[in-house]
Order: C-alpha cells, then structure tokens, then sequence
C-alpha cells in the first residue's frame, strides 16, 4: 500500500502512458514567464496531494482480523461515541491561543462576529465529550437570518467528513449495517470486563436489531464471523451525516426521520416486525456516528398540538398557541389543525368552571381587537371567581376601553380591595377624570374573629395571569 506521501515515481513507460492524459489540462494555460504561474502551480500540487491525501483504500474483513490488525492501534479512539468524535474533529482542527482560549480553524474564514456563539457550540461538544448530561440534550442554534446559524453546521459537517479520511478520525462499521454500526458492539456484555481490563476502555452500545437478525441466522451467532470495514463521513453518501428538514406540517411524515416498514421486503422475511423488513431511510439512522440537522424544526409547535389533543385546558399551552397565532398574525397557525379561538371553546366546553383558560381566552380575544368577545369571558372568569383580583382588573380595563367609567370603578375597588399591585387602572380613571376614592371601610366587629369569617385558604389563591393590556397573553405560573 502506497502511503499519501509516498515518493514511489512509476515506471517510465507509465510516465508516457500518463503524459497525453495529463495534456488538456494544460490546454489554454499561459506561457513560461506569465505572473500567474506560480499560484496555478501551486494550486495543481495542492489538487493531487489533496487526491493522494482522499483516495480511499478500503479495509475489510472479519471481525477476528479487525480485533487483530485495528484494535491494537487505537483501542480509545476507536470506542468514541458520536460527541467525543466531534470533539476530537473540532480539536484535530483547533488551537489554544496564548490567552487559553480555544479557537477552532474551520470557522475562520467563513464567521465573524460571533465568537461567544462559537465558543458556546465548543463548550457543548466539550461537556458532552467528557459524558456530561448536556451530552442528552438537542444543541439548538437561534438566531436571525443569515446569523451564520447554517454556514456554522455546514462547516461542522465538512469537517467530520474531513476527519473522517485521516488516521486519527479513521471510522470502522459493521459491513451491511443500516446504521454503520460500531463493531465493538460485537463484544458479548460477558466480556465486556475484559475488554476494559486488557484495553482501558469503556464499551457502551447494543447491536441494531438489524445486526442481531444477521448475527444469528447468517453466522449462527459467531460474532468474529461478522463483517467489517472502515467508513468514511460523507453527507451525500448519508452516512454519518442526516438532515432533516420538514414538509408541510399537515402532510409530514415520521418515516422521514425513522423509515418506514419496506413492504418489498415483508413477503421475503415473512414478518413486518422483522429489523430487516424495514427500510431504514430515515434522516436519523444516517446520522448514525455522526450528527443529525433538523432545520428550523421548532416551526411545527408539534408540542402544542400533542398535548392541546390531550388535555384540552393545558393553560400553558393554551397560552403558547395563541402566542403563536398572535406572532404570525393568524387565527390559525402554521401546523395547527384547528384554529386558537377552537382550541379555546374546546377547553371551555371541556372544563366550564376554568377561570384561568377564560382568563387567558379573554386576554387573547383583547389583542385580536375582539372586545365584546373578551368581555363575555372576562365576566363569566369574574362570576366563577370574585375573589381573583386579576379578573377584576382586567375587566376594569375592559370597561375603561369601552367608556364605561361607572363599572370600570366598581371593577377597579374590587381590584385594590383584593390587593392587586398595579397602578395603570387608576391612572387611566384618572386621565379620564372618573376616579372616585373608595368609601372607608367600616370598622372591624367581633365577627371579623370567628371562622366564618376568615379569608380564602390559600388553595384558592388566583393563578398569575397577565393583565389584559399586555399585547400577548402570558402562560400562567401555577398552570
């Protein structure tokens, strides 16, 4: 095998044999002397040093020859889960300035500005490479348009790719595995001790059921039978890179991210529960030992949907659906299947008696313009709890808007009575030159000490919803 560096020159016959294929290339180049030479040259090295340095020799074989020939070079490197091998990528590609600070050489060229988001993402692959519990979390990437937010898991993907072809970041898989799947996962738990003990590594992981099927009917269970071979990153190839991006949220389908059963393949294996009848197409088993892209996932609300579809008066979602109607500016929003005031009617019919899902209907009903609509659900929260003084002010409010000063007042002492902190009813009765002082409160009776006449407990204590002259209806905390 001739390495990248290799000086090895080929015979002179294959020279000459080489020459008139290497001759249009040269077609149109300029003459000895041009200024551009130099860079052209430069440029030609660099190409077939580039395909020297990328051309892939395969390595296949058995398990047996891979725990003998590629187990003893790098045990460690060869048992990295997917964070520790991106880790490891993003290093092979980094540096530590003089200051102790990580800078990674693949951002250098293509980002700027955003080096407090940059070092986020590495502290991320850092923790999660060191088996942290951030190691279980999505990495999202927020931010506004052409933020760099795509430029940024562009580059993380060439790089893998790029890693992948060297001998530090050299990948093996199980041959015919669907997820490219480590064949150190071969390794029988009851010898997994020894493994650790003869090697210092740790192995985790199970063999895919595809893998498992394979092993018993094909090998008769003799893992050091099953095939091997080295692997190699590619997006286009989907292996060890998936993306995702969704389809209009009405027609989606979860089969683009797990696959689907393959029903070619049911009549052959006879079972539609059996791993290789199925298709393994999804986004998610490409991403196998590498990483998935899902773009500008969080536009479906899919979490909205599923838990409105089961708990009809789940006040936070119910909050974070007509959040979302009011930011796209639609009575039905993307994705949804029905449209906010629906989701609303839907929980009142279902829970009559809510005062919180009224409460924020009502602040909902204000900020779409529809205040005859708000009022009858402001009012009906205030008839089923009178003590709330949230209620009683947001009606304040409402009959303020509608110049009804008398009941505005009446509304806004109930308010204050009760202890709600807020200044903004009293000064717009103010502005408006209707506020009156409420009378004085009789003196307190020996009744006000027997128990009939003692406060709410405090189980009956208002949820905090948002007044209604906030623009957009706030999910309540005790929800």
């Amino acid at each position: 095998m001739t390495s990248p560096g290799s000086t090895h020159q080929p015979p002179d016959d294959a020279r000459k044999s080489a020459t008139p294929a290497m001759a249009p290339l040269l077609d149109g180049a300029p003459q000895a002397g041009h200024q551009d030479d130099a860079p052209r040259a430069r440029f030609a090295h660099d190409m077939a040093a580039y395909a020297a340095q990328h051309r892939i020799t395969p390595w296949r074989g058995q398990f047996a020859d891979f725990l003998e020939q590629i187990l003893p070079t790098g045990a460690t490197l060869l048992a990295r889960n997917a964070h520790q091998y991106l880790w490891d990528m993003m290093r092979w590609n980094g540096q530590t300035d003089g200051g102790g600070r990580f800078r990674c050489r693949l951002f250098d060229d293509e980002l700027f500005g955003i080096d407090e988001a940059i070092d986020r993402v590495a502290a991320y692959f850092k923790a999660a490479a060191a088996g942290s519990e951030v190691g279980r979390r999505m990495l999202l990437l927020l931010g506004p348009p052409s933020g760099g937010k795509s430029t940024m898991v562009i580059l993380l993907k060439r790089g893998l790719e790029e890693y992948s072809h060297s001998s530090e970041g050299a990948l093996y898989g199980i041959d015919g595995c669907p997820v490219h799947e480590s064949p150190l996962h071969l390794v029988p738990h009851g010898m997994r001790a020894d493994f650790r003990a003869s090697y210092g590594v740790e192995l985790q992981g199970e063999l895919c059921p595809h893998c498992r099927a394979r092993l018993e009917e094909q090998y008769a269970g003799d893992f050091l039978r099953m095939p091997v071979e080295r692997i190699h990153i590619s997006e286009a190839g989907r292996c060890g890179i998936g993306t995702y991006a969704p389809h209009d949220p009405t027609t989606a389908d979860l089969a683009d991210l797990v696959g689907s059963v393959d029903l070619s393949k049911v009549a052959q294996y006879g079972d539609e529960g059996d791993p290789r009848a199925w298709s393994w197409s999804g986004a998610v088993y490409a991403a196998s030992r590498g990483m998935l892209e899902m773009i500008e996932i969080l536009k479906v609300k899919r979490e909205f949907l599923y838990t409105l579809e089961h708990f009809p008066n789940h006040h936070r979602a119910l909050a974070s659906m007509a959040k979302l109607g009011l930011r796209q500016k639609s009575a039905q929003p993307g994705g949804a299947r029905y449209t906010v005031s629906c989701f609303f009617e839907r929980a009142i019919a279902y829970a009559p008696h809510d005062v919180t899902a009224r409460m924020v209907y009502g602040n909902y009903l204000l900020a779409t313009g529809q205040d005859t609509a708000a009022l009858e659900q402001l009012d009906a929260a205030s008839r089923l709890a009178p003590e709330q003084a949230t209620i009683q002010y947001n009606l304040g409010l409402m009959y303020v808007k509608k110049k009804e000063y008398e009941k505005a007042g009446v509304h806004a002492h109930k308010a204050y009575a009760l202890g709600f902190p807020l200044p903004g009813l009293k000064n717009k009765l103010k502005a408006a030159g209707k506020w009156r002082e409420a009378p004085p409160a009789p003196p307190a009776t020996e009744a006000a000490s027997v128990p009939d006449a003692v406060a709410p407990p405090a189980s009956a204590a208002e949820p905090a919803v948002a007044p209604v002259e906030e623009t957009v209806p706030a999910p309540p905390s005790g929800a």
